[in-house]
């Protein structure tokens, strides 16, 4: 349950961007593969009302051509958007779906209790449906990676490929052995976030005013925002996501309806004909150093287990065109 709770607090923490400079190196060859293609973002609502008197409609976007992969964004209480810039270099390859989550931002919900850790899998499900595709391609972020590992569990006839970035606690109850690592790594994530580094570029930035601007002040939050979620923390601007693109409630909501007995190395394991790619960085802050996923992945014959130096939890920002290459060769 400890880890559980981790999870839920470092939520916000799930949203985030492709690096600009990658954007705009690549910007000029992506608008001409959208030309040639004709690719065109359709978006419409994914209705899931499962009761009389329910009204709950999700937002679904989707661009690009090829094998379809539905991308399951952090949270919970999180939304879509952050994910599309880290993705959008490879539309002309593969067709993605993005959608919103029940309760998160263009998704949402009546009252905070139709909002469980079990509906975001009956709603992922209904998208399958809905969308006609026999087996699912999926690729979770974060708690993303809760909804697809439930999803295949319960699901597993209904899953091809599952690439899994950032991924969450695989299984929360621990030996004694796994639970020393695991408080070592949680003091050294802790000496992390107080890193000179964050100081020293709110300084640089000139963000350390007596009494800052609003804009100062927001600034600076992105600054500590960015701090949990990356390794490099000059690269704040690309981190995008939290305040109002962020629903406590519906985080709150999902995470205390989880199932809290769970054991994800098992399932990979009993489902060897589903391909697993996982992708952690060294400074992500579920495994800081990649000890326990190290030791759980890395013998499981259908589980690529990717593992990238100086990274924090949002990989991509930190090393884009690693993450963005394993994605391709994946899918």
């Amino acid at each position: 349950m400890k880890y559980l709770k981790h999870l839920i607090t470092y939520s916000c923490l799930l949203v985030v961007v492709f690096g600009c400079k990658m954007a705009k190196e690549i910007s000029a060859d992506i608008e001409e593969d959208l030309v040639k293609h004709d690719l065109k973002e359709d978006i419409w609502y994914l209705n899931v009302n499962s009761k009389k008197g329910e009204n709950i409609d999700l937002f679904v976007k989707e661009i690009g051509v090829g094998d379809t992969i539905v991308v399951v964004h952090g949270g919970f209480g999180a939304e879509h958007s952050y994910m599309i810039d880290l993705l959008e270099p490879l539309h002309h390859k593969y067709h993605f779906i993005y959608y919103d989550q029940r309760g998160s931002l263009r998704s949402p919900v009546p009252i905070d209790s139709l909002i469980t850790a079990q509906s975001h899998i009956d709603d992922l499900e209904k998208l399958r449906v809905e969308l006609g595709q026999d087996k699912l391609n999926i690729l979770g972020h974060s708690m993303g990676t809760w909804i697809a590992s439930s999803y295949l569990e319960q699901y597993p006839s209904r899953v091809d490929k599952m690439l899994l970035l950032g991924l969450v606690w695989p299984k929360p109850n621990m030996d004694e052995d796994e639970s020393k690592i695991s408080n070592e790594a949680e003091e050294k994530f802790s000496d992390f976030l107080s890193r000179p580094s964050i100081d020293a570029i709110i300084k640089k930035e000139g963000f350390d005013k007596a009494k800052p601007s609003s804009k100062i002040r927001s600034y600076k939050w992105r600054i500590k925002f960015a701090s949990a979620a990356i390794y490099d923390i000059s690269k704040w601007r690309n981190m995008k996501g939290g305040w109002v693109f962020f629903d406590q409630k519906a985080s709150t909501a999902a995470g205390t309806t989880m199932n809290q007995d769970y054991d994800w190395i098992e399932l990979y394991k009993n489902n060897p004909e589903v391909k697993i790619a996982v992708i952690n960085g060294s400074h992500d802050f579920v495994d800081f150093g990649g000890q326990l996923h190290s030791k759980w992945l890395g013998d499981i014959s259908n589980v690529e287990y990717h593992y990238i130096q100086n990274a924090g939890h949002n990989a991509w920002i930190d090393e884009p065109v690693i993450v963005e290459e394993i994605i391709d060769e994946f899918f």
